[in-house]
């Protein structure tokens, strides 16, 4: 789908090891789309702080109450003074059916952590690449390992089509366009952390 020249595969890598660890572990996945930017004359400082610090708190939320949840965000600044973020949250498909509640979660927390009204900073992605409207939001279910014959080929049928949609909803966040402006030492993007597989060192 992507030129080596056109996407970043660190990106793409950290993407994919959530992804699969989410489905590893979750027999239902949703995988939820958003935006997150700052008002208008913001005194940004030019880190990710503010954007680590919702992602956090958000992630913790959800931890409390047991939900599983993974996060991956990419930081995107062209000509504008503040950099604005593009995220893909993976939370447990069972527990969260609809990704509305997340959404409006993030923009509290979002709100709280800029001192600003947070309406209309959080976009919800649901629009097509073509402007039209669509979701944001991909459900992946894993296909049961009782299934078989051809219950079990239209189980991975469905589950090849969302795992595409969700690769093509992601696609945004590897793109090489608009990123390579952060300051020195300022990463351009973060995730949660994976617990590491015995012998190997934990991921960021």
């Amino acid at each position: 789908m992507f030129s080596q020249r056109s996407h970043r595969q660190d990106i793409m890598d950290c993407i994919n090891a959530r992804v699969e660890h989410m489905i590893d572990n979750h027999s239902k996945v949703l995988a939820i789309r958003c935006d997150v930017r700052y008002p208008q004359g913001y005194p940004h400082d030019g880190t990710n702080g503010d954007v680590s610090k919702l992602m956090k708190l958000v992630k913790e939320s959800h931890t409390e109450r047991k939900v599983g949840m993974h996060y991956v965000w990419v930081r995107e600044q062209a000509t504008s003074e503040v950099p604005h973020y593009h995220a893909l949250l993976l939370v447990n498909g069972d527990r969260v059916r609809s990704p509305y509640g997340i959404l409006k979660k993030m923009e509290d927390v979002w709100g709280r952590v800029i001192g600003s009204d947070p309406s209309g900073l959080v976009d919800h992605c649901n629009h097509a690449h073509d402007g039209k409207p669509g979701i944001g939001h991909v459900p992946l279910k894993r296909p049961s390992s009782k299934a078989q014959g051809e219950e079990r080929t239209r189980q991975e049928e469905r589950f090849n089509a969302a795992r595409a949609e969700l690769d093509d909803r992601a696609s945004y966040l590897i793109k090489t366009h608009t990123k390579g402006g952060a300051p020195k030492r300022v990463r351009e993007f973060g995730a949660s952390q994976l617990k590491p597989k015995r012998g190997e060192a934990p991921q960021d």
